[in-house]
């Protein structure tokens, strides 16, 4: 192939007719027209019209996941294999990437330092030297690296590369393990599709991207991601009623003690579990609900009773104390409106004073009962 002449550099780094309207794609001359072909900068505008953010590819979780060193951690990682859309930025208009890498790529990190603490980051990059000047002869390729954190903190992400992982390495570390890598990788979201297939919350990307979208084969809906954190949609307002159907809960004098609730009348969205955490709601996107409760106590004629909502284990909202008086058994509610943010959960608790333990009486009526209904963002 014949090198490049040597002309003046239009703005995508090399020259190029001012043209308003592009040829289409694929088209080819016949019939004893004059010739013409297309720049590799034409066949990546595909890429950007398909994609509206770079990213791996995710044809597995694992595409250019970085880990420990699977052959024995020491100071290195490893690069998974996988492919990646990577946006080209050392000039405008220089279109998206697609990368391949075939197998397990093993890369060196510094050793620790004298103290503190290095943040260094592991890239994927595009090196393209019709775009990039600076770049030697014939670089044309893409490379994995580690970029040192010197002690001035995590280097950014450099142009037309994609962050895969921060490796933290304190000056008391024997070697590089799962614990120290942070996954910085993000999706390449398409303009056009289906969202990625996902079965659990742990196989959830790791860094979203505002906007995008994932399939929960494991609960048949959609989720989208928000600030971070994700969010199902295409389903009703998420509500619950919790209640206790097999043995009375027995409260212990003169202590606190989240009601446990073991069984689902109602879960819309997975915010209750009968066996783990089983006293918790715990809110499956942000909003305002409103959190209802009510327990019957055994008959007793001694002390006082409370009920309360309480928010992450510590924070006390409305409560509700009666004294008892009478040989019968006593019911109590309470209701508030609470706001919380998708990962908060909220219990109902309860006290008493008798001077021993006292029941939940679960045969009483519908039994004791906790409502959460999502009333609105």
């Amino acid at each position: 192939m014949q090198p490049l002449p040597s002309l003046p550099t239009g703005p995508r780094g090399y020259e190029e007719d001012a043209v308003t309207l592009k040829r289409p794609l694929y088209m080819q001359a016949g019939g004893g027209d004059t010739p013409f072909s297309y720049d590799a900068v034409d066949f990546r505008a595909i890429l950007a019209s398909v994609f509206n953010v770079g990213g791996v590819c995710n044809t597995s979780p694992a595409d250019l996941k970085v880990t420990q060193r699977s052959a024995g951690a020491n100071f290195s990682v490893d690069v998974a294999a996988g492919y990646a859309v990577i946006a080209g930025t050392d000039v405008a208009g220089q279109g998206f990437y697609l990368v391949q890498s075939t197998a397990t790529v093993n890369l060196v990190v510094p050793p620790p330092p004298v103290s503190g603490t290095r943040v260094h980051r592991v890239v994927a990059q595009v090196r393209d030297k019709l775009h990039n000047g600076a770049l030697a002869a014939n670089t044309y390729d893409f490379v994995l690296s580690v970029l040192e954190d010197t002690g001035s903190g995590t280097p950014a992400t450099p142009a037309s590369a994609l962050s895969l992982a921060t490796v933290s390495v304190a000056s008391t570390a024997l070697n590089v393990s799962d614990s120290n890598i942070t996954d910085t990788r993000v999706n390449a979201v398409s303009t056009i599709g289906i969202g990625r297939w996902v079965g659990s919350d742990a196989l959830r990307p790791p860094a979203p991207v505002d906007g995008e979208l994932i399939w929960r084969t494991d609960k048949s809906y959609y989720e989208v991601a928000v600030s971070g954190s994700w969010r199902p949609i295409g389903l009703a307002a998420p509500a619950a009623r919790l209640g206790r159907v097999t043995t009375n809960q027995s409260i212990t004098n003169n202590t606190t003690t989240p009601l446990q609730w073991n069984s689902e009348f109602e879960d819309t969205h997975g915010g209750h579990d009968n066996s783990t955490n089983n006293s918790r709601y715990t809110a499956p996107i942000d909003g305002l609900y409103q959190v209802t409760a009510t327990v019957a106590w055994d008959s007793n004629s001694s002390g006082i009773r409370e009920i309360s909502l309480r928010v992450n284990g510590s924070t006390i909202l409305d409560g509700n104390r009666i004294g008892a008086g009478f040989n019968i058994t006593l019911t109590q509610t309470v209701s508030h409106l609470v706001r919380l943010t998708a990962g908060q959960y909220v219990e109902a608790i309860v006290w008493q004073n008798t001077g021993g333990s006292l029941a939940i009486d679960r045969t009483f009526h519908a039994g004791p009962l906790m409502d959460v209904v999502w009333m609105r963002p």
